[in-house]
């Protein structure tokens, strides 16, 4: 499946991703070259937007990082992935899914430019 991204780079030379085929709201990908102060102050950033602006207390999120081990040079090869997805307000019964139907099912009822446009005033301060 061909996944169709809309990027923007922030001024901290980070990558901020928001699929067209996300499978919730609030689907975001941050991607970097190095794990380093700035990516830690963008994921900062988003769980703070997480809480404060969508009031979501309950996400899943996921770090990849490059090989740690200096043997194994991949030139740059993989960047370092952060994943962030929303598993819906704590207060309501009917919101918490499994890990199989979190990504499995597709439940996007806003427009991914808006999406996009909503996350960016997250990083205003910065």
């Amino acid at each position: 499946m061909l996944v169709a991204c809309i990027f923007f780079f922030f001024s901290l030379l980070s990558q901020y991703v928001v699929q067209y085929t996300s499978h919730k709201e609030y689907d975001i990908i941050v991607l970097a070259e190095n794990f380093d102060e700035r990516f830690i102050k963008v994921i900062y950033q988003i769980i703070q937007g997480y809480f404060n602006k969508l009031k979501q207390f309950s996400f899943s999120s996921c770090l990849y990082l490059p090989p740690l081990s200096p043997n194994q040079d991949d030139s740059g090869l993989t960047p370092v992935y952060y994943r962030i997805v929303p598993r819906g307000q704590v207060s309501s019964l009917l919101s918490e899914v499994s890990s199989l139907d979190l990504l499995s099912i597709y439940n996007v009822n806003k427009f991914p430019a808006d999406l996009f446009s909503e996350i960016i005033t997250w990083f205003e301060k910065m």
